[in-house]
């Protein structure tokens, strides 16, 4: 392929014109309580040139009386960065982010009427924050339009598709010259032919050439960045799109209906090679598809959800205040109870950690399901007395957290019989119900682990760093004491099984090539090793063979899809009877491998003063609740009391 070299012209930038400063004596914006509860302040933004301050009015209505308004959907950004914006003539501290967006979407000449949280809610009061958050969830199904800021910069896809501009001037002056209906069929006909070029170039040239072609790479490095942006990684604004009637995403001087930018993420998400090689998001827009209007929209056949999983399917996300982990999704129709009230209250005076207990022994009492200890995923302090009960989900992010099990690409692990549900027993202990008393079975011990996987968006495959057979323990998982009576090509089928949390079935052939391809990306096996009969500790089975299976292998799941989302910050182990698992990084030899009734996953526990601690959920290779046997060969399994701490 003739690799073509296009001359790289000034990237179009208007230089930003200094903005006149706040004058020091400006007496600062003071907030005046709410007046009822169905209260709520709209942003009269005042018009202005491109060098004006930025300067607005907050008017207070009633929700039911409210003009029509556009709402602003936005990262705030670090706490400390803030800038000075004018109030009905007196200053006001604003995000960083919201100045600039209220700077780039000023008219010229028309007032415009929007809201946004974070000047339209006294920040400062946490009784009128937890009331206005529970209004959210109206406030942006109310608005005509939702519109998604995304940043002043441009994609910086090549300068002919015409999506290298950046907003530097106001993106609100274009806005008055140029309709935005056409705006927005504008760019979407201009990224849909980017894509189109693309996959084109992909049919006709292959992968490896590609990765030659200036273009090609510059266009997967821009989208890639467009997605990686920080407000598709926030969790309070899943809900403002959601619930919006329209959402638009501005990105630098471009603007596009929100849904179409999560469909052209599918589109991309097929190329899985491309998608690993330029770190692209992996299931981007799930978080998206939670709200049933959203769901319609995308076409998606998802189930009704209950609250839980919209914790599970949202934990990515990010949130500053831990408790938004909780409040961001109270507009949720899942939050809301069969009498009509809130699932919890929203209430900034309560700790995060009370936020979460609170919330654990709500979803257990109104679920009457033992579930929710399948979502554990335990941090650095998850055994720390002085936390929260070990049985209680901590939902803040944390390095050493892990997503859910993954199994044929996008269904959550789940490892039980049909028709299978034995009713769940608990009991909280009195008072303030830091315990919980609960009914299941061993099933083994564990006998031997690995050391922990830490290798989740750190590099991108085929890089140096992502050869580092360190990073894999295979060798230690091969060679478990407790199953070396095994046949080898058993060991080498389950150890592919327990990666991709195969539970059902026998790894295919490609699905061995994948990992036999794994595996000599690992090791770099060289010609003369290969010749000399050699072996290698993540290779038993011997070099030669593994590089003939290899050459079946199509990579197009085992490497980045399952293995890394089922692997991160876990160990693999064994067990005293031979079972092979993969669980929690806190996984120590003499932990018990457990079955709680209520809970589709088993879970690992372990031994402490007072009863019991959980780890955390686990895999355990060709088990199934309800249908597997004890493996030392007794009929049934014992059933026991568990008091979990």
């Amino acid at each position: 392929m003739t690799r073509r070299r296009r001359r790289h012209s000034s990237p179009a930038f208007v230089r930003e014109p200094k903005r006149p400063r706040i004058a020091n004596s400006t007496k600062p914006y003071q907030y005046s309580p709410l007046p009822a509860a169905t209260s709520l302040r709209i942003l009269r933004l005042d018009p202005g040139q491109v060098e004006d301050v930025v300067s607005c009015r907050l008017e207070v209505v009633d929700r039911a009386q409210a003009p029509p308004y556009e709402a602003i959907s936005y990262v705030w950004g670090s706490p400390t960065d803030t800038r000075l914006v004018l109030c009905s003539g007196r200053k006001i501290r604003v995000p960083t982010s919201l100045r600039d967006i209220l700077h780039s979407l000023r008219s010229p000449e028309h007032t415009l009427t929007l809201w946004a949280d974070a000047i339209c809610i006294n920040q400062q009061d946490d009784a009128e924050k937890g009331h206005q958050v529970k209004l959210m969830g109206t406030i942006f199904a109310s608005a005509t339009r939702v519109l998604v800021w995304l940043g002043k910069e441009a994609l910086g896809a090549p300068t002919e598709y015409g999506l290298d501009v950046d907003g530097e001037t106001s993106w609100g002056m274009d806005r008055e010259e140029i309709p935005l209906c056409d705006m927005v069929v504008d760019t979407q006909l201009r990224l849909t032919r980017l894509l189109s070029y693309m996959e084109l170039k992909l049919f006709e040239f292959g992968y490896s050439s590609l990765l030659e072609d200036e273009d090609f790479v510059d266009s997967w490095t821009s989208l890639s960045k467009l997605y990686r942006r920080d407000w598709f990684h926030r969790l309070w604004v899943v809900q403002e799109v959601g619930l919006a009637q329209s959402a638009i995403a501005i990105f630098g001087r471009a603007a596009v209906e929100f849904s179409f930018l999560l469909d052209f993420s599918r589109r991309l998400e097929r190329h899985v090679l491309l998608r690993s090689h330029f770190q692209f998001p992996n299931y981007l827009a799930t978080a998206f598809e939670i709200f049933p209007s959203s769901r319609s929209d995308m076409e998606c056949q998802t189930a009704d959800l209950q609250f839980l999983d919209i914790l599970e399917i949202t934990q990515e996300q990010g949130a500053t205040d831990g408790r938004d982990r909780i409040y961001a999704l109270l507009s949720h129709p899942s939050a809301v109870l069969s009498d009509g009230q809130l699932i919890i209250e929203p209430d900034y005076t309560k700790t995060t950690q009370e936020v979460y207990h609170e919330i654990a022994i709500k979803i257990i009492e109104e679920t009457k399901s033992l579930r929710i200890l399948a979502t554990i995923s335990p941090g650095e302090d998850h055994l720390d007395d002085d936390f929260l009960p070990s049985w209680v989900p901590n939902w803040e992010a944390s390095e050493l957290k892990s997503n859910g099990f993954r199994s044929e690409l996008s269904t959550t692990y789940r490892t039980t019989a049909v028709n299978h549900v034995p009713p769940a027993e608990w009991r909280f202990s009195p008072g303030k119900k830091n315990s919980i008393q609960v009914r299941g079975y061993i099933i083994d011990v564990v006998d031997e682990h690995t050391t922990t996987m830490d290798i989740y968006d750190k590099y991108a495959p085929f890089e140096p760093k992502r050869n580092d057979p360190g990073a894999w323990p295979l060798g230690h998982a091969f060679a478990f004491r407790s199953r070396l009576d095994i046949a080898l090509e058993r060991r080498i089928a389950d150890l592919c099984c327990a990666l991709t949390v195969n539970y059902e079935r026998e790894p295919d052939t490609e699905e061995l090539a994948d990992f036999a391809e794994f595996r000599c990306i690992l090791i770099q096996p060289s010609p003369a090793l290969e010749e000399a009969g050699g072996s290698h500790p993540i290779a038993p089975e011997g070099i030669a063979e593994l590089l003939t299976l290899s050459e079946k292998a199509t990579l197009g799941r085992f490497i980045e899809l399952e293995v890394k989302a089922n692997c991160q910050n876990r160990k693999l182990f064994s067990t005293t009877m031979g079972c092979l698992g993969l669980g929690p990084h806190l996984v120590q030899n003499g932990d018990l491998c457990c079955v709680i009734h209520g809970c589709h996953i088993p879970l690992v526990l372990r031994r402490a003063e007072r009863g019991f601690r959980v780890l955390g959920p686990a895999y355990i290779h060709g088990f199934i609740i309800g249908d597997s046997k004890p493996v030392d060969g007794s009929e049934t399994f014992v059933d026991q009391d568990f008091v979990l701490y």
